[in-house]
């Protein structure tokens, strides 16, 4: 396991099957990189940057998400202070 794949794996609080998709794209951007000494110079560019965009991809998604959960939070939040407060 890389450096960059440990790291993301300890520190992601994101649920199961965002995290299996967040890991299998670390292990394929892993993947080109250690295929870094064997490839064209050119080839193992146009590959990092494509898994790279994917990564960004999926960190996005996973950001929109949150962003929605939160804001589906505050606004349960707001509705059961309303209701508290009429009663």
């Amino acid at each position: 396991m890389s450096q960059l794949t440990y790291l993301v794996h300890c520190k992601s609080k994101v649920v199961p099957e965002e995290k299996a998709d967040t890991n299998i794209k670390l292990q394929q951007l892993d993947a080109a990189l250690f295929r870094y000494r064997t490839s064209n110079k050119l080839e193992f560019i146009h590959t990092v940057r494509k898994k790279l965009e994917e990564f960004e991809a999926t960190v996005d998604g996973i950001n929109s998400h949150l962003e929605s959960i939160s804001r589906h939070l505050i606004t349960t939040r707001t509705s059961l202070l309303n209701f508290i407060s009429f009663y």
